[in-house]
């Protein structure tokens, strides 16, 4: 079941489209949040930890949001959304214990 979500994840367009996501949101995010130290020149105080992942969370939401778009969830009923987006999950956290809060919302236009 995982192997159709990575197949739709590892097309060029999604990883293009995710990558230049991560790039703009991360650089953004980076300049809020680590202006000081860029202003003061001050490199070695930056944690290098926090400033990747500030580039890798939005590849990583981007990714999500176009697997699930490619799925076509938005046309089923809410109940099998659930049981989709849960299967989905199982399937990609392989047994793994869950380290923090999944949030996954959706707006009708």
């Amino acid at each position: 079941m995982s192997g159709i979500y990575l197949k739709i994840a590892g097309k060029k367009q999604i990883v293009i489209r995710s990558l230049w996501v991560a790039l703009v949101v991360g650089i953004i995010l980076n300049l809020i949040n680590e202006w000081t130290i860029l202003i003061s020149g001050n490199f070695s105080e930056m944690n290098m930890l926090t400033v990747s992942l500030t580039f890798v969370v939005p590849y990583l939401v981007s990714t999500f949001s176009s697997v699930l778009s490619k799925l076509s969830l938005h046309t089923l009923p809410l109940p099998d959304q659930k049981e989709k987006l849960d299967s989905f999950l199982k399937d990609w956290m392989n047994g793994t214990f869950q380290l923090d809060d999944i949030l996954v919302v959706g707006i009708r236009l």
